[in-house]
């Protein structure tokens, strides 16, 4: 047999040798998470101040599951994988780091679920996939009436691309929820208390977009005295509001604003954490990253949001009315 038969034989995949998966999920998944445990995987010093984003959480013993519906779940860290995960080895990984994946049905169906869920006895950080994020807003557009010109016309590149400031936060706010969960999950309200909240009552929404607006003012005013003044209405214009309020709706606010209303701080917090801050290299190939030198637009971002939640600008799932739209209210006025 000549030389170039026995290296094509040898090319031949064996029978019964498995192969090595290979990663289908977004690899810059991977580099994103990197990038946010480089801040909050850190034990406590003696000051308790390691953490720059929230003092004395270590998100060291978060394991992350990345997923693409129905394609594959990546566990990363993870210290006791379901059956049905391989280990792998990958270059993407500092030392110290493990990559097990899983092909076909994923422990998570829907699309988007960027959230934390008990993998394996261990509650774990998930974050979805670009496509997995990017798929429900398709899916709206595509069943949506109208001139199909205009839901064209809605594809924009801001709705296509992935903002890689973005998925930073979705890390940082979910793995947020896990240390909340751990620590004080009898502060987190019941969501059946939202079906008795008056979110369709007109002076109680016009209270919260006045509270929007106080606290944005007071975020951005330079002078010291005027931010308290703007402080001062805010909480003037929420205890008036409040008042005609049951105390399950005020549980609600309360308890809403403490785990989802915190975990956005912490999307605030991480920015101002990285400012300055050299990216890792793999984030250089991110689609509209620019680095950490000056995060303030960032923060501008959430401000403007703020207002736009708060005065039920945006409507969420498409439902200017729903009660999805108080419920987003809150991230923003708990932050």
């Amino acid at each position: 047999m000549n030389t170039i038969a026995t290296l094509a034989l040898l090319a031949l995949p064996q029978v019964g040798a498995p192969s090595e998966p290979r990663l289908l999920v977004d690899p810059l998944l991977v580099a994103e998470v990197l990038e946010v445990y480089g801040l909050i995987a850190r034990p406590p010093g003696d000051d308790g101040w390691s953490n720059p984003v929230w003092s004395g959480w270590d998100a060291a013993d978060t394991p992350v599951l990345l997923y693409l519906p129905g394609e594959q779940d990546v566990l990363l860290n993870h210290p006791s994988p379901p059956p049905g995960f391989r280990e792998v080895t990958s270059e993407l990984l500092p030392a110290g780091w493990t990559m097990h994946l899983a092909g076909g049905a994923t422990l998570l169906e829907a699309d988007g679920q960027n959230t934390s869920t008990e993998v394996g006895g261990v509650e774990t950080l998930v974050v979805a996939d670009p496509i997995s994020n990017l798929r429900p807003s398709l899916a709206q557009l595509v069943r949506g009436t109208g001139d199909p010109h205009e839901r064209e016309a809605a594809l924009t590149s801001s709705l296509l691309a992935t903002d890689p400031y973005q998925q930073l936060a979705f890390v940082v706010h979910e793995a947020f929820h896990v240390h909340q969960y751990r620590e004080a999950a009898e502060k987190i309200a019941r969501e059946d208390w939202l079906l008795a909240y008056p979110w369709l009552d007109a002076e109680n929404l016009a209270g919260l977009e006045l509270e929007g607006r106080w606290l944005r003012r007071a975020l951005t005013v330079e002078d010291p005295f005027d931010a308290f003044d703007a402080a001062l209405a805010f909480l003037a214009v929420r205890t008036e509001r409040r008042g005609r309020l049951t105390r399950d709706s005020i549980c609600y606010e309360d308890g809403t604003e403490f785990s989802e209303g915190l975990a956005k701080y912490t999307e605030w917090a991480r920015a101002r954490a990285l400012e300055g801050r050299t990216p890792g290299a793999p984030m250089r190939w991110a689609r509209g990253f620019h680095g950490y030198e000056d995060l303030a637009f960032w923060r501008r971002e959430l401000l403007e949001q703020l207002v736009a939640h708060t005065s039920g600008e945006v409507a969420v799932n498409g439902n200017p009315y729903g009660a999805g739209g108080m419920r987003f209210r809150l991230y923003y006025s708990g932050m």
